[in-house]
């Protein structure tokens, strides 16, 4: 089985390389006080691609993803493209209203 999978796979090289990237990161940094959870992160994603995020606890593959979803704002001088669009910034002037499964509970009512 694993066989058909690598077979299917298309080979690296120009057909792969050839296909523009839907995400693409460039200096992409995260600082909790003085923690710099992410340094400069670099990250670009293919049409098609499966990637994973793998590592220790405390590495920073939460806080990349909530940086991307919007959750944490990165520090100035982040770079990201959407396809061929540039999006305006990562870091922006004010933090997004918390996701209601983030948000802490709060005191229930009787």
């Amino acid at each position: 089985m694993l066989n058909d999978i690598q077979a299917s796979s298309p080979a690296s090289g120009s057909v792969a390389s050839a296909r523009r990237p839907v995400l693409r990161l460039e200096k992409l940094s995260k600082t909790f006080g003085g923690t710099r959870a992410l340094r400069e992160v670099a990250l670009e994603i293919a049409p098609g691609e499966i990637h994973a995020l793998v590592g220790q606890n405390g590495c920073g593959k939460s806080t990349l993803i909530k940086t991307l979803a919007g959750y944490h704002q990165a520090d100035p001088g982040a770079l990201a493209w959407l396809g061929r669009r540039a999006v305006r910034s990562l870091a922006r002037d004010r933090r997004p209203p918390r996701p209601a499964s983030l948000r802490p509970p709060g005191p229930r009512s009787s």
